[in-house]
C-alpha cells in the first residue's frame, strides 16, 4: 500500500471518530502522591463524579446508538491497522521505485565543533541521524532518485557546512516552480555525527530516526514516525503524521511541547522531572507514570493539569490522535 494512500485513509478514520464522538476521549493513570501508579486510571478524589473516566463504550459515547458505537469500533480497529501498516512500510515506502530509475549519490565528510547545529529540512524521504560518543567528523550520505536526469537539475540538493553548522536541504521552490509533483526527487538521508550536536528536523516527507545526542532536539512537520533514542533536551515536537517516541536526559528550561500528533506518543525521562503539565484534546489514554504527580483542579475527558515533583518548566501535550505515555527510563548515553 502506498504511503499517501495510508495517510489519507488514516486521516479519514480519525475525522470519522471525532465526528461521531463529538469529543476526544482521554483517560489517565495517576499514582498516589509520591508514588508511580499501581493500576490503570484510578479515580482521583478531585474529579467530578459526572466525569467518570471508565473506558466502557457506553460512557465514551453517551449519545450514540448501537449503530454509531459499531461504526466507532470499526473505525478504531481500522486506525490501528493503518498505523501498523504505515510503521511497517516506513522502511520501504517507495513501492513505485520502478519509475525512479535515475540514482545520484552524495558522500561527504565535514568537521564539526561541539554543540554544532545539524539542520535537516525539506526532504522528500527518510532521514536517519546516527551518532558517535566522541569525535568531530560528520559524514553525510544521500541517495537521490528521480524519473530522469532533468529532475536532479530542477531539484537541487544543498549542503552548507562550517564548524558550527551542517545544513541539508532541497532547494526551496519558487512559486513558478510548482509543477504538481512532475519533477519530484526522492531521498534517503543518513548523517553520522558526534553525539554533541543540536538537531532541527522539519519538513520531512518520511520517517525521522535519531540516535543519542547530548544537545537539544526540535522536530516538526514530519510525514512519518519519529524516534529519538535520547536527547539532552527537547523543546518541541509538532505536526507529526505517525507515532512519536523520544528519550530525554532532562527537561530543559524551555519545557516540552508536543502537539498535532497523528499517532502514539511516548516520552521517557532519564532523570528526575520537576514540571507543570497540561494535556488537551487527546484521543486516547494518558498515562503519567512518573513519581510525585499532583492533580491540579478537575480532570475532564479531554484535558487535565498537574504538577510533577516541585514543578518547573511546562510540559504541554495537545491534539494527539493516540495514547500518551510519560515514564522514567535509562538514557543510553
Amino acid at each position: 500500500m502506498k504511503k499517501t494512500t495510508l495517510v489519507i485513509a488514516f486521516t479519514l478514520v480519525a475525522a470519522l471518530g471525532f465526528a461521531l464522538t463529538g469529543r476526544a476521549v482521554a483517560t489517565r493513570a495517576w499514582g498516589p502522591q509520591g508514588n508511580p501508579p499501581q493500576s490503570p486510571s484510578p479515580h482521583h478524589p478531585d474529579m467530578d463524579d459526572d466525569e467518570d473516566m471508565d473506558d466502557d463504550d457506553d460512557d465514551d459515547c453517551e449519545d450514540c446508538d448501537d449503530t454509531d458505537r459499531e461504526v466507532i469500533r470499526e473505525a478504531e480497529e481500522m486506525a490501528n491497522r493503518i498505523t501498523d501498516e504505515v510503521e511497517a512500510d516506513e522502511d520501504d515506502w517507495d513501492d513505485d521505485s520502478s519509475r525512479y530509475k535515475e540514482t545520484e549519490e552524495i558522500h561527504q565528510t565535514y568537521q564539526l565543533s561541539p554543540n554544532a547545529l545539524v539542520n535537516v529540512h525539506r526532504i522528500n524521504g527518510k532521514v536517519t541521524i546516527e551518532t558517535m560518543p566522541a569525535g568531530t567528523t560528520a559524514e553525510v550520505h544521500v541517495i537521490r532518485k528521480a524519473r530522469n536526469r532533468e529532475d536532479f537539475n530542477l531539484r537541487k540538493f544543498i549542503i552548507e557546512a562550517n564548524a558550527n553548522l551542517l545544513d541539508l536541504q532541497e532547494e526551496k521552490r519558487k512559486n513558478s516552480d510548482d509543477d504538481h509533483g512532475r519533477h519530484n526527487v526522492r531521498y534517503t538521508v543518513v548523517v553520522k555525527a558526534p553525539a554533541s550536536i543540536n538537531l532541527v528536523a522539519e519538513g520531512i516527507n518520511g520517517s525521522v530516526r535519531v540516535g543519542s545526542i547530548t544537545g537539544k532536539a526540535e522536530i516538526s512537520s514530519v510525514n512519518g514516525g519519529v524516534t529519538v533514542e535520547s536527547a539532552g533536551s527537547c523543546s518541541a515536537i509538532a505536526s507529526v503524521n505517525g507515532s512519536v517516541r523520544v528519550g530525554l536526559a532532562r527537561l530543559g528550561e524551555d519545557g516540552l511541547e508536543i502537539s498535532s500528533i497523528n499517532g502514539r506518543v511516548e516520552c521517557i525521562f532519564a532523570s528526575e522531572v520537576n514540571a507543570e503539565i497540561s494535556t488537551g484534546d487527546v484521543n486516547g489514554s494518558v498515562e503519567v507514570n512518573l513519581p510525585n504527580v499532583t492533580l491540579i483542579g478537575k480532570q475532564t475527558r479531554t484535558s487535565f493539569n498537574g504538577r510533577i515533583g516541585s514543578g518547573g518548566p511546562r510540559i504541554k501535550i495537545s491534539s494527539v490522535n493516540g495514547s500518551v505515555s510519560l515514564r522514567p527510563g535509562q538514557s543510553p548515553m
